[in-house]
């Protein structure tokens, strides 16, 4: 085979490998759109815990559409009443992050404590405090 044949068919086979890589890199970028989405999606739930600012300038959290059996609006820094323990539980997992990861690490009968402690004064400072003495004194 001549040097010209074998030009003209690495030529081709560079096209070729050129375009298949553009095709893959289009579907690359589906993936990464459908998983920047999902991304998108969920840090739509995540709320910013004032309480965590340490005197930084408040942050204004971004307006998400109502759902269904969603908590309604309240004084910030109360928790609502009536809940029970399990209730607390979800609550903390679903608005304080930071606070649900100690609380998960807690005993039954620590968890107890903090409930009753909520059950007193439903205010989520003082159960942050709560949960602290907990976790500490374990």
């Amino acid at each position: 085979m001549s040097v010209s044949g074998v030009s003209r068919i690495l030529s081709v086979l560079f096209v070729l490998l050129l375009w298949g890589g553009g095709a893959g890199s289009a579907v690359s970028v589906a993936r990464a759109d459908a998983y920047l989405d999902a991304l998108q999606e969920a840090a739509d739930d995540i709320r910013v815990d004032p309480m965590s600012t340490n005197g930084a300038a408040p942050v204004t959290p971004k307006k998400s559409k109502p759902r269904v059996g969603r908590v309604a609006p309240r004084v910030e820094g109360s928790i609502p009443r009536g809940l029970d323990l399990a209730g607390l539980e979800g609550f903390l997992k679903q608005r304080y992050v930071g606070s649900y990861a100690f609380f998960k690490r807690l005993s039954d009968e620590q968890k107890r404590k903090v409930f009753a402690a909520y059950e007193t004064r439903p205010e989520i400072a003082y159960i942050r405090d709560q949960i602290k003495q907990q976790y500490l004194a374990r």
